[in-house]
């Protein structure tokens, strides 16, 4: 006579040794979130001054990141998350112009200039982006807006835009000498 064996295993609910702080745990509120956003920030900064751009910029990467789950309940919440977003992505778009990458600075300062259409800072900004994407044009004019809402920018008045204008003058010259004129012979 055979006989048929036949394993079986009965599941067996255990709890998890976690599972009373799975259910402590909360969705993170916004000053949690603030303070993630201020720390994170620190640490960009001290990477980007020690010259480790890569890591300053995906340390940047993740505040943005935090940004996405970041949900103001009061008018001061909603200023904060505006005015913190747009200075983050001003310095997204100098290390991105420190790292050669202008167009992507280009990218972030106009976000930022969107953001905070009233600081002069972010258009100084994007002003440097343009000029090395060689468009002293469209820089002239992030450099004036720049004046235009801080007169006593010192920086753009004296630097930024004066080299953009040479520049574009320079391109101006160019152009005239080695303009092609056709003639009907």
């Amino acid at each position: 006579q055979e006989m048929n064996f036949q394993w079986t295993t009965k599941k067996v609910f255990k709890p998890s040794a976690f599972a009373d702080a799975i259910e402590d745990e909360k969705e993170p509120n916004f000053s949690d979130l603030q303070q993630q956003i201020e720390h994170e920030i620190d640490n960009a900064f001290r990477e980007a001054e020690q010259e480790r751009l890569d890591v300053a910029l995906s340390l940047f990467g993740r505040v943005a990141h935090l940004f996405d789950h970041l949900e103001p309940t009061t008018r001061e919440e909603e200023t904060y998350k505006i005015k913190r977003a747009g200075e983050v992505f001003e310095m997204k778009a100098q290390l991105l112009n420190d790292m050669g990458n202008h167009f992507a600075a280009v990218q972030q300062a106009t976000k930022c200039t969107e953001l905070l259409p009233r600081w002069a800072v972010g258009f100084q900004t994007l002003g440097r982006a343009q000029l090395n994407m060689r468009e002293p044009t469209l820089a002239i004019q992030s450099f004036q807006r720049a004046l235009e809402l801080d007169e006593d920018f010192i920086e753009v008045r004296s630097k930024d835009l004066p080299l953009a204008q040479s520049l574009e003058a320079k391109i101006m010259e160019l152009d005239e000498q080695f303009r092609f004129v056709s003639a009907d012979d």
